[in-house]
């Protein structure tokens, strides 16, 4: 949820490295949380147990572009009126019950700071899969490790995962599987 991810994106200023919320809050949280009915239920996660935000926030790897590259991104989006323009957009739609098979199960970056990696690599996985109607999972570990305009476990860009992902493609998760769980990212495979 929003709400979570800001918690953990913006430790109050004047603590060094405040821990997370204790089980108390979290409760609280979650029962807040769950009170919207909606499809996931909120719970305590006994991973993050004596961790401080510093440590939680090292996980969201996910950086954002600047304001220069941002306007730029946005410069090369469709207009509003090509959007407005779709017909035929269903009530409600699950990815599950049209490609049940097909859809890959939610991974652990463990301590590494790779969502963008698993996030590139698993949207474009999804595509190939449906467009193929094969399954095909790509390869978070080939972006964490070889794509030189991310910082790894450091964290990434999407823009700059799509860019490397479109000029390089990258290889199948069995072919270099994950291994940057530790937070220390192998040598790139030739």
């Amino acid at each position: 949820n929003f709400e979570m991810l800001a918690v953990l994106s913006t430790p109050p200023f004047g603590f060094a490295a405040p821990n997370l919320p204790d089980d108390g809050q979290i409760n609280m949280m979650a029962s807040a949380f769950n009170q919207e009915k909606d499809t996931w239920v909120a719970g305590y996660n006994t991973f993050f147990e004596g961790k401080t935000y510093r440590d939680a926030k090292a996980l969201l790897g996910t950086n954002f572009p600047d304001e220069e590259e941002l306007a730029t991104l946005l410069s090369t989006a469709k207009p509003q009126a090509h959007y407005d323009a779709v017909k035929d957009v269903p009530e409600a739609f699950d990815s599950r019950d049209k490609w049940g098979s097909l859809i890959q199960p939610i991974r652990d970056q463990q301590q590494c700071g790779s969502c963008w990696a698993f996030s590139a690599a698993e949207v474009l996985s999804d595509r190939f899969s449906i467009a193929t109607n094969k399954s095909v999972v790509l390869s978070p570990e080939d972006l964490v490790s070889c794509d030189k305009g991310n910082l790894g476990c450091q964290g990434g860009m999407l823009p700059a995962a799509w860019k490397y992902l479109t000029a390089t493609g990258a290889v199948t998760d069995t072919c270099f599987p994950y291994a940057a769980g530790t937070g220390h990212a192998p040598a790139c495979a030739s």
